[in-house]
């Protein structure tokens, strides 16, 4: 948890606090933990996913995903 205080350009007990009480994170907090965590762009569009279904939007993703029977 500490080590995203340099990348969300903060101190460690701001990244605790934010992520304690919790807080919706910013897009801005989502990419730049991405980038840290060097992640692929599927595990990245999961993450901003996830990220804007706790914010509070409301996003189906069958409009997003083409269902698969074999998957």
């Amino acid at each position: 948890m500490q080590d995203l205080a340099d990348p969300w350009q903060c101190c460690v007990q701001n990244v605790y606090d934010r992520l304690s009480r919790g807080r919706v994170l910013a897009p801005g907090h989502i990419d730049a933990a991405i980038a840290f965590l060097r992640l692929d762009e599927f595990d990245a569009a999961e993450l901003r996913l996830l990220g804007a279904r706790e914010a509070g939007w409301n996003i189906d993703t069958k409009y997003l995903l083409k269902e698969t029977p074999d998957a």
